[in-house]
């Protein structure tokens, strides 16, 4: 597979990230505050788009980067239904996000695959990581309770994105490099719970 340059973002591409983004903060302040006409409710929105929804945008960009790197022309597309769905199980308190997937056109083959998924991967541990260190630093209570939830939230979306079946980013790590696999378990593991 060729080596290619990321191209850009469209118009439309930008809206789904977006649109995305808004959904999974909107999931997640309700999830943690509950429906509310307040500043508590908009400072929990504030919250999840910092915590939760930079995780989403850096571990989808970090797909989005690796395959159009391989060559792949790749883009971003929100689903909706899920979008919606996700929204109302929050009411509940249980968050099911599933807001989208990086959608790539070209002939990615299990190397490639393998490359891109652990790429997404990759980025919620990172974001993790930024987000442990800056509480290991920071001397605020509001800074080091936004940084542990940030924390603990990439790190289980990394290890939700770790599961090895069905069309999850973990079966094709998997099916690539099975050391590779291990790792990225070994640092969602530890970023979870240190």
């Amino acid at each position: 597979m060729r080596m290619s340059q990321f191209s850009g973002f469209s118009e439309s591409e930008l809206k789904e990230i977006l649109k995305a983004w808004a959904a999974i903060s909107l999931m997640f302040a309700i999830a943690i505050n509950g429906i509310a006409f307040d500043v508590s409710f908009l400072y929990a929105v504030f919250f999840a788009a910092i915590t939760a929804g930079i995780g989403f945008i850096v571990h989808e960009l970090a797909h989005k980067f690796t395959a159009e790197l391989l060559g792949c022309r790749a883009e971003f597309r929100a689903f909706d239904s899920m979008l919606f769905i996700g929204v109302l199980l929050s009411v509940t308190g249980f968050i099911f996000a599933a807001p989208g997937a990086v959608m790539i056109q070209g002939r990615p083959g299990k190397r490639e695959n393998g490359m891109i998924s652990s790429a997404g991967i990759a980025g919620s541990l990172l974001t993790a990581l930024v987000f442990f260190i800056i509480n290991i630093f920071s001397v605020s209570d509001m800074i080091n309770s936004i940084s542990f939830y940030g924390q603990q939230i990439n790190s289980w979306i990394a290890m939700f994105n770790l599961i090895p079946f069905g069309n999850f980013d973990g079966r094709k790590v998997l099916n690539w490099n099975k050391i590779i696999y291990i790792v990225l378990l070994i640092f969602a593991l530890g970023l979870m719970f240190f």
